[in-house]
């Protein structure tokens, strides 16, 4: 297959949108679409795009006409067996909008089906498949032995304290050394229980990103939170199972300026109350602008 299907440069400069700028990513992945239809590695991450920005609907449709490419092109088939990064990235869209779809059986069988494809191209789903497996029912009960990895024990017996003991990594706290390989580190005067309290209250919600496979992905405000390779930041991110106030993760991190996020600034002055800001809000409020009721 010639390469006149795609244009490597405006394809990685969509892709790298994927983490900064999610929504835009989205624009720029159709756009690319529409000028090369045959790029069907293309295809598949704005599909995965959408799901991203919880769009489920529309990369439900866009994934048929994917399949549709594929199944009626004898020389797309050949193309894809080939070039296994390209089937695992087809693959691998269709698992992330099973999971996000709670089609456990589907999305479990699809990545069984395809395991040695997405393992050659370094996409490591156990842990997705682990997870379908528990919440379809058909996780074998002796699944937890010693040693089995946090993320895992999370997935097969939650517990808000494995999550606790899990982020004092990202704590600095009094009398125990720093580990210099942690490059993300709450200030010193964080209020971790109180924040950890707060945002258990208010998750879940619909101001979240589906990052990942089975995650939900927040954003919150708190000015000098910490840092985040050396930099001061306001912002970090919760990291939660799908639909959950079963947390992961949490860490200051730099994104913000193109993300929704909740602002818990308040919890510096207890009589505020939470306030959603969204990228709309915030772009009207600086250019002077107010949204209609």
């Amino acid at each position: 297959m010639e390469k006149m299907y795609f244009n490597k440069h405006e394809f990685l400069k969509a892709l790298d949108l994927c983490n900064k700028d999610p929504k835009l990513a989205v624009v720029r992945f159709a756009e690319y679409t529409d000028k090369y239809p045959d790029d069907v590695g293309g295809l598949a991450h704005y599909i995965t795009s959408l799901i991203t920005i919880k769009h489920l609907e529309e990369a439900e449709a866009k994934l048929k006409i994917l399949e549709e490419k594929i199944k009626d092109n004898v020389t797309l088939q050949k193309h894809l067996a080939n070039h296994p990064q390209e089937k695992a990235d087809i693959v691998f869209c269709k698992v992330k909008l099973f999971a996000y779809k709670k089609e456990y059986d589907k999305c479990y069988d699809v990545i069984m089906d395809n395991f040695h494809t997405l393992k050659y191209a370094g996409r490591n789903l156990e842990a997705t498949a682990t997870y379908c497996q528990k919440q379809a029912g058909f996780l074998r009960k002796d699944f937890l032995v010693n040693g089995t990895e946090y993320l895992y024990r999370q997935i097969v017996d939650y517990s808000d304290e494995k999550f606790l003991e899990h982020i004092k990594k990202h704590l600095t706290l009094e009398g125990i050394d720093v580990d210099d390989t942690v490059t993300a580190r709450f200030a010193p005067d964080f209020p971790v229980d109180k924040v950890f309290s707060e945002i258990k209250r208010i998750t879940p919600s619909n101001l979240c990103l589906y990052n990942g496979m089975f995650e939900n992905t927040y954003l919150y405000k708190f000015d000098d939170c910490g840092k985040n390779k050396n930099r001061m930041t306001n912002y970090f991110k919760v990291i939660a199972f799908n639909g959950t106030n079963q947390f992961i993760t949490m860490c200051p991190c730099i994104e913000g300026e193109f993300f929704d996020y909740y602002d818990l600034n308040y919890l510096k002055e207890e009589k505020k109350k939470s306030k959603p800001s969204s990228g709309i809000d915030r772009f009207n409020k600086r250019y002077g602008k107010k949204l209609d009721n």
